[in-house]
């Protein structure tokens, strides 16, 4: 949730310190883990532009009802930036031929590790419309190069 509040320069401290502790009361140590909860693979047949229409239409989503997130692992067919800031990503889940376009917002060459051609992924589905096109799209919360490949 989103708030907003105007506070003097010379109470700034008084006001991290406070902040701190309020936040201390109220979140555990696992609340802080970074642990990332998904509600799992979808197998290739089902990352496709109607499931990605209904969970559009399947809203609202909110803090108590968070849209659905899935993960995976996927072999990368291409990757490039976009707007200076944003990796795209043509995607295949191993043993198919189905390729996914995804994008990762705000990340950058520096960020892409060299030499990597399979991914763990966690991502929403999301309906892409470029020039009166649609298609399915993954939009990537998160990217874990997978090592030994």
């Amino acid at each position: 949730m989103a708030a907003g509040l105007s506070l003097s320069t010379k109470k700034y401290s008084d006001f991290c310190l406070a902040f701190d502790q309020a936040v201390r009361e109220v979140l555990s140590a696992e609340d802080v883990q970074g642990e990332i909860q998904t509600d799992g693979e979808l197998a290739s047949d089902q990352i496709n532009l109607p499931l990605a229409e209904t969970l559009r239409s399947a809203g609202p989503w909110g803090q108590a009802f968070p849209e659905p997130v899935f993960s995976g692992q996927f072999e990368i067919e291409q990757v490039r930036i976009v707007g200076e800031k944003h990796l795209k990503l043509l995607l295949r889940q191993p043993g198919t031929d189905q390729l996914i376009d995804g994008i990762a917002f705000y990340f950058t060459n520096e960020d892409w590790p060299e030499g990597i051609n399979q991914i763990e992924v966690v991502y929403q589905l999301d309906v892409n419309e470029f020039r009166g096109n649609r298609s399915v799209q993954m939009l990537i919360r998160h990217i874990n190069p997978v090592s030994g490949l």
